[in-house]
């Protein structure tokens, strides 16, 4: 495991793997409930975030490509946490290369206003 991210609906951990899948785990029953691969030549996932408002899942693999989802709405966790989503339904947004080839990503954040995506690279940006 290269990554986690606690969900803000407090249900559910995400994880990235050497193995390049993102990983939602369940934390009520320990079971892992979405698997998924965005690349299928299956390089590394180097970071996973999620923003603050549960909409929006990233992931950042060893050769410096950014995957977006958006999380499926969850009304079942606004009681206990007060967000309205939920990682187990991830829908594709978007793939893009944030550095230059032949680099890695080693993070990647959300601002707290979920509109800034920030990464860093082996490239010393």
């Amino acid at each position: 495991v290269n990554s986690v991210a606690l969900h803000p609906n407090q249900a559910q951990i995400l994880s990235a793997d050497q193995a390049g899948s993102v990983k939602v785990w369940d934390l009520g029953s320990s079971a892992c409930v979405n698997d998924v691969t965005p690349d299928p030549k299956a390089h590394s996932i180097q970071a996973v975030e999620v923003s603050e408002d549960g909409r929006t899942l990233v992931a950042a693999n060893s050769h410096a490509e950014v995957f977006v989802w958006t999380c499926a709405s969850a009304p079942e966790y606004v009681e206990s946490s007060g967000c309205a989503y939920s990682a187990s339904k991830l829908a594709p947004v978007t793939r893009f290369r944030a550095h230059p080839t032949g680099t890695y990503l080693t993070s990647a954040k959300i601002s707290p206003d979920c509109r800034t995506l920030v990464t860093t690279s082996s490239d010393r940006t």
